[in-house]
């Protein structure tokens, strides 16, 4: 199941110009991230 459609985002730009207005980076760059950065940065969350 695509992530976008679980949270309610009819497509997938939709989805991804929230993402980067909310965190600041893509989400492709959110999965690039290392698992300390990933940790890091889902605790300000």
């Amino acid at each position: 199941t695509e992530v976008y459609l679980m949270y309610g985002f009819k497509d997938y730009s939709s989805f991804f110009r929230a993402f980067k207005k909310e965190y600041g980076i893509s989400p492709k760059e959110f999965r690039e991230m290392n698992s300390v950065d990933v940790n890091e940065f889902t605790n300000k969350i």
